[in-house]
């Protein structure tokens, strides 16, 4: 009956399949299927058990704050007398990399296996599934965590700004409830830049009141070991995205310039416009041909400002202050304020003083 057994056994493609088929057979009573039964119920546990000599742990990294990367260590133990090869490890999401995917683990020993967690896009209790093939077997556990959203953090609005495009990317809005906005993915070159919501890291979300709105502006710090050239006019995609367990992912794309020095120089870089002498004249260089210049406006009242590109130097503007419309019977020596030049680009302000 054992040559019998056998080639029913083989005849099916899992082991599930065959206890179907023994009960299926229990049911009609078929001898030749209740011997087959038997011999079943005899050989699978030996089967099963005998050939599982790894003990694999449940993998906790606890709670963390949600965009966290943490590290966590499980130990696996051999508990057989021969050498477990592990083949490789995958998990269920491509957020939770295993470091060592590879590893022989000796007869009564233990090795650790680290794994990488980056906690973006995951918010509340996490389980993911981890599987370990071997050469005796394939081994299932869990990665098991809770990432806390930063709720205090969430913007009511986020604008995001495209320099060649301002028009289009002023348009692009996200509102949240009480929810965490992060970037999660970029293409980019790793030795190019960071990027990460971080105060202390060289990307953030920098916040701007507006209207009683609060918008939101991408700011990246250039790595420090790039060259001058290296670091000159980098450009990229970055994808801001928010997703928690009451409303369904969102994410926006957006273009970010990034440059090595500013887009204008103001000479000299303070002003002071001195009401004695007649002409008070300022000069603004600009680094690129791309920037033009909307409007300069001063917050001094009654101080006017005209400029004029340089018919020899196109990129270089001159603006004269005008004083005609100031008091001056004003009992104050010296009026502070700033000088805002507008750009298709960005805005700069500049300090600028008018004493008597």
């Amino acid at each position: 009956m054992f040559p019998l057994f056998c080639r029913e056994f083989k005849s099916h493609s899992s082991v599930m399949n065959f206890k179907y088929f023994a009960s299926t057979g229990r049911k009609m009573f078929h001898p030749v299927c209740k011997l087959c039964f038997l011999w079943f119920w005899i050989l699978y546990p030996g089967l099963t058990f005998s050939s599982q000599p790894l003990q694999v742990p449940l993998f906790e990294f606890g709670e963390v704050q949600s965009g966290e990367i943490v590290y966590v260590t499980g130990e696996v133990v051999n508990t057989g007398s021969n050498d477990v090869v592990i083949e490789s490890i995958e998990t269920s999401c491509p957020c939770f990399t295993v470091l060592k995917k590879e590893q022989i683990c000796p007869a009564n020993k233990r090795i650790d296996v680290p794994i990488r967690v980056d906690t973006a896009g995951h918010v509340g209790e996490t389980t993911q599934t981890m599987i370990l093939m071997t050469n005796c077997g394939a081994y299932k556990t869990t990665i098991h965590g809770k990432a806390l959203a930063d709720v205090q953090s969430a913007p009511s609005r986020m604008i995001f700004f495209d320099p060649e495009n301002k028009k289009k990317s002023e348009k692009v809005y996200i509102w949240s409830e009480q929810e965490t906005f992060q970037i999660t993915g970029i293409d980019y070159d790793e030795e190019v830049f960071d990027i990460a919501v971080d105060s202390e890291i060289p990307a953030f979300l920098a916040p701007k009141k507006d209207d009683h709105l609060t918008s939101y502006v991408l700011k990246i710090r250039l790595n420090e070991a790039l060259t001058s050239k290296e670091r000159k006019n980098i450009e990229r995609n970055v994808v801001i995205h928010s997703d928690s367990n009451k409303r369904s992912f969102i994410c926006v794309e957006t273009k970010v310039h990034i440059r090595e020095s500013p887009i204008l120089t103001c000479i000299p870089p303070s002003w002071i416009n001195n009401r004695k002498k007649k002409d008070n004249d300022f000069l603004i260089v600009l680094h690129d041909e791309k920037v033009k210049i909307i409007e300069i406006n001063c917050s001094i009242s009654g101080l006017v400002l005209d400029y004029h590109h340089d018919s020899e130097k196109p990129n270089h503007v001159h603006v004269k202050s005008r004083l005609a419309n100031m008091n001056d019977s004003t009992s104050r020596k010296v009026d502070s304020g700033k000088v805002t030049i507008k750009t298709n680009l960005n805005t700069i302000q500049v300090p600028i003083l008018v004493i008597q």
